[in-house]
């Protein structure tokens, strides 16, 4: 499925930079996940995260849910929001390897 209803999305959640409209995990959380689940349902839906295909569908399988996958969100995306100012949606930044955070945090002497 493509995500083609952008427009909406602007009318749903109208308080974000542009470049947030042209991410696949804005439109999977704005429009799909918190308008449409949650009016079907009457309640917010359970998510959860996973870091591979294969994993969200066992969870889905094992919780009779609902995998939803999109693409990993593209460099060129994250900087367009981060120029602007903007914060990126939940669980649409994983990177891999991660940087071991005490080589973040402390010096290296």
């Amino acid at each position: 499925m493509k995500f083609t209803n952008r427009p909406l999305l602007r009318k749903l959640s109208p308080d974000h930079v542009e470049p947030w409209y042209d991410l696949d995990a804005a439109y999977l959380h704005g429009y799909l996940i918190d308008h449409l689940l949650h009016r079907a349902l009457g309640v917010e839906p359970k998510v959860r995260y996973a870091k591979s295909a294969g994993q969200a569908k066992q969870i889905a399988k094992d919780e009779s849910g609902v995998a939803l996958l999109v693409n990993a969100t593209p460099m060129t995306h994250l900087r367009a929001v981060s120029d602007a100012g903007g914060l990126m949606p939940q669980k649409s930044t994983y990177f891999y390897p991660k940087l071991a955070t005490g080589l973040a945090i402390n010096p290296l002497e």
